[in-house]
């Protein structure tokens, strides 16, 4: 009797301690999971940040990748958030009859899954298709993810570029309405000729890029700015000079369109 009663006492210590480990086993992999949910978010503003600075996210692997952000000067802290647990995929150039973008996602799943990164961009959890050609894609609903699509956000680029072209188009119209003409002549005084076309940062005299400029120049008693020297991604500002009284400003953004042409954003003046 003694002996049953000490068998049933260990049965319920070893079954206690096994719901207890079970417990404890939950508990660690909802922290584990909770922790690469806040690491995920963190490392989708690095990316967010790469892409304003750049115009493009991280190449896709390998070579590029989440590896290779943190190589970056000015990522490198992003090393302390990698783990195990996450993946980078950004897809070549898909078209939606509107516009040609890149699709790019992070995402984090429990490597004891067993889910290879194929498998896991293969499925879509809110459409037909897989990551690369799929309409519109989702991770799956087991694993935590971040997706961009550059497309977002390309009209309000747009209208904020034309916003900017027209703002240092009113500081060429406040030169006019004082000089009852355009500037028709460069930083060394030579004239502008008629239906050419030129860079206001080599109408200033200014020979490096977006990432270098500091300054504010003057053209001809036109104060600009590197803001109206480059435009949001860093592309030099055209001018089409027409004449003395006719003038247009150009930005060349690297936004594409369906048919694969690259978008222009303009703003002109005719007196």
């Amino acid at each position: 009797m003694y002996a049953i009663v000490v068998s049933a006492m260990l049965l319920a210590l070893a079954s206690a301690l096994s719901v207890q480990a079970g417990q404890n086993f939950d508990l660690m992999r909802a922290y584990r999971a909770n922790a690469q949910r806040t690491q995920l978010v963190l490392l989708a503003e690095h990316l967010e940040q790469y892409y304003l600075e750049r115009g493009a996210y991280p190449a896709e692997p390998p070579g590029g990748g989440l590896a290779a952000l943190t190589q970056t000067p000015g990522y490198e802290q992003v090393r302390s958030l990698l783990s195990a647990w996450q993946g980078y995929a950004l897809s070549a150039m898909l078209t939606d009859g509107v516009w040609r973008y890149q699709r790019m996602v992070a995402y984090a799943v429990d490597p004891s899954q067993g889910r290879s990164r194929a498998d896991y961009l293969a499925v879509n959890a809110c459409g037909a298709g897989g990551f690369a050609t799929a309409a519109s894609w989702c991770g799956a609903s087991n694993s935590v993810w971040f997706r961009k699509e550059t497309r977002q956000g390309m009209n309000d680029a747009v209208s904020n570029e034309r916003a900017r072209l027209r703002r240092t188009l009113q500081k060429l119209g406040d030169s006019y309405s004082s000089q009852g003409a355009f500037p028709a002549r460069d930083h060394a005084g030579i004239a502008l000729a008629a239906g050419t076309s030129y860079t206001l940062a080599a109408l200033v005299g200014y020979g490096g890029g977006a990432a270098g400029c500091r300054d504010v120049y003057v053209w001809r008693g036109v104060p600009l700015g590197c803001e109206d020297l480059f435009d949001a991604w860093g592309g030099a500002v055209g001018l089409a000079f027409t004449s003395d009284q006719a003038v247009s400003l150009i930005s060349e953004t690297p936004l594409v369109n369906a048919a694969g042409t690259p978008l222009v954003v303009a703003a002109g003046f005719t007196m």
